[in-house]
């Protein structure tokens, strides 16, 4: 292809915006509570700062075929790259809150583009038998700018402030723009395509585009608001609005896409076995790590009292093991190795080290919550690097610009709403640890009288006051039943992950085995 002096060079200049993308998300997650702190927010309203980002990009990222097919690849891909260098800026000079939301909803409309553009140029660019490689190195690459953007990420807000976490990765960003213009071009099919279809009058389809915006965003909003509303008992009504969007917005639009001739989103791909049980299993798996990663984070900044550099260094020799296993895969996939079974296999690693977790006790060390996230980590890139080089391998090459634009959005939406879940979990078994507990709070046990008048005492030789004793040794106790509840409910969300680990490995069955070389 002109203009591209290797492949390699193709290769980064459409992984690194993915992968920058993905290291940004995973930066602010760690962030957040600095984020709404900084700018005298109510944490409440952190969910928003999340959530007004996820919504954007996963609806863009949807449509990403649509805008691709009739401005071009390389205009919308460089557009988009270039809009969201400028909205991260943008973020980390916002002056309050408001301001900040808006500027992640301009952030995330742009994100939209660089997944599933950066996966197509791939698909395009690549011969078909030579496409498993380049789609794990894809792969590889943003699962890396998943896992290692916390450790540094922490570092800066503790080092200097919040804004350094949307400031400091411009200027790789900037280096992305430059790759997209230099080393990025359209195929002739696809400027083919893209004259013929402007030779028709455009016609954009703003009712579809608003059905399956309402329909994500009620989702995300159910799921993360749910708990903390009261689910169906809202009196505001609040739960019952996101459902119905949420129901009513995505049954209508499916609806929409499958009856219209030129859809904004190509739901074709969905019906082919391979590509439904990648896309399953990627949604899965990123629901698999946002949720674990949530508990430990629970575990880390809530429960044992650590900075976020701290918490960033639990992640780190996870996130630099699973580098290691990634380009392990890649050559074990050069060497024909069956993406099926190292998928299964990754899968059930996780599940072990999720077990693991869940067996602990509230006396954990550094090390105790580290070394199973590094059987975590191994296992899930393991699992979820072969997957992108394999799921598009039977679709049609008309095809794929859309499966690549749903492959995206899959494993997006598989990481936000598995976040929400995990959360949901932890708050309603952390209740349930509480009330459990409770029994065994009585004043007839002898231990818990026992526990008061030593707390009691302690206190009254530090204040002098026998009530105002009393009264914090009361609340010491019902601090350690909190701190108890919480480390129960983490361990229990690692138990569901470990199941639903198993479950992974069981779908993941379901893939096609590869085809025998002649």
């Amino acid at each position: 292809m002109p203009g591209c002096p290797h492949p390699w060079l193709v290769l980064a200049a459409a992984t690194l915006p993915a992968a920058l993308e993905y290291a940004l998300m995973s930066i602010a997650g760690v962030g957040t509570r600095y984020i709404v702190g900084g700018l005298g927010g109510d944490p409440a309203n952190g969910f928003w700062v999340g959530t007004a980002y996820q919504a954007a990009a996963a609806v863009m990222m949807a449509a990403s075929a649509w805008f691709a097919d009739r401005l071009g690849r390389r205009r919308y891909m460089l557009v988009s790259v270039a809009g969201f260098t400028a909205a991260t800026a943008l973020c980390g000079l916002a002056t309050d809150l408001n301001t900040l939301i808006a500027w992640r909803v301009v952030q995330g409309v742009f994100a939209g583009g660089l997944q599933p553009c950066g996966m197509a140029v791939l698909l395009d660019y690549f011969p078909r038998d030579r496409q498993a490689v380049p789609l794990s190195v894809y792969g590889a690459a943003t699962f890396g700018g998943l896992l290692l953007a916390p450790a540094p990420g922490g570092w800066l807000v503790d080092a200097f402030s919040w804004r350094w976490t949307f400031l400091a990765p411009v200027p790789l960003l900037l280096l992305a723009v430059a790759g997209v213009a230099l080393f990025i071009h359209d195929p002739p099919a696809l400027t083919a395509r893209r004259a013929a279809l402007l030779s028709r009058p455009v016609r954009f389809d703003w009712v579809g585009l608003g059905l399956i915006a309402a329909g994500i965003t009620g989702l995300q909003v159910f799921v993360g608001k749910g708990q903390e509303w009261d689910w169906f008992r809202d009196p505001f009504h609040r739960v019952h609005l996101a459902f119905a969007a949420a129901v009513l917005g995505l049954a209508l639009g499916v609806r929409r896409m499958i009856r219209a001739a030129e859809p904004l989103v190509d739901l074709r791909p969905l019906g082919d076995r391979q590509f439904a049980v990648c896309g399953a299993v990627l949604f899965g798996g990123l629901a698999l790590l946002y949720s674990t990663t949530g508990a430990m984070t629970e575990l880390t900044l809530a429960l044992f009292g650590y900075d976020a550099t701290l918490a960033g260094e639990v992640t780190a020799p996870g996130s630099a093991v699973g580098v290691g296993v990634a380009l392990l895969a890649l050559w074990l996939l050069r060497r024909g190795a069956s993406a099926r079974r190292m998928v299964v296999l990754g899968f059930l690693v996780v599940a072990g080290g999720c077990f693991w977790v869940s067996v602990q006790t509230l006396a954990l060390d550094f090390d105790q919550i580290m070394l199973p996230r590094v059987v975590q980590v191994v296992g899930l890139v393991l699992a979820l690097v072969p997957l992108l080089g394999v799921a598009c391998r039977d679709l049609p090459a008309d095809w794929q610009a859309a499966a690549a634009g749903l492959i995206a959005c899959l494993r997006f939406i598989g990481g936000t709403i598995g976040g929400a879940l995990g959360t949901v979990l932890l708050e309603r078994r952390d209740q349930f640890h509480i009330t459990r507990t409770n029994f065994d709070l009585d004043v007839l046990n002898p231990f818990l009288t026992s526990t008061h008048g030593t707390l009691r005492d302690t206190f009254f030789r530090l204040t002098g006051d026998p009530a105002a004793a009393d009264a914090m040794g009361w609340a010491e106790i019902a601090a350690m039943r909190d701190r108890q509840a919480l480390s129960l409910a983490c361990f229990d969300v690692y138990w569901v992950a470990a199941w639903v680990a198993v479950g992974m490995a069981g779908l993941a069955l379901l893939m096609r085995r590869p085809p025998v070389r002649g």
